[in-house]
């Protein structure tokens, strides 16, 4: 599980901690029309107040447009483990526990 949240929690911060990145990807999901328009932020207040499950559900929601955005942006070495099909097994798996 560890590893798993490890995982998640970095490919957030990294969509979120710096202002360019953030704008751009926002930027992004209001192009590609997403339901959402943000991934939310990993903070341990958050995961407390709201449950550990929504930010989970969101990445995975999200899971295309963060591959699709990388790519554009020709960093792939962060979207690799969401194209990792045993990692997205076990994400799907986590998530759902998570969120029912």
């Amino acid at each position: 599980m560890k590893p798993l949240l490890d995982a998640v929690m970095k490919l957030v911060n990294n969509l979120r901690s710096r202002g360019l990145t953030h704008r751009q990807f926002r930027y992004f999901l209001q192009s590609v029309q997403s339901e959402y328009s943000d991934v939310l932020y990993y903070t341990k207040v958050r995961w407390l107040s709201e449950g550990t499950g929504c930010v989970f559900e969101r990445v995975w929601l999200l899971k295309d447009d963060i591959v699709s955005f990388f790519h554009e942006k020709q960093c792939f070495v962060e979207c690799e483990i969401l194209e990792n099909t045993e990692w997205l097994s076990d994400f799907a798996f986590f998530t759902d526990l998570l969120c029912h």
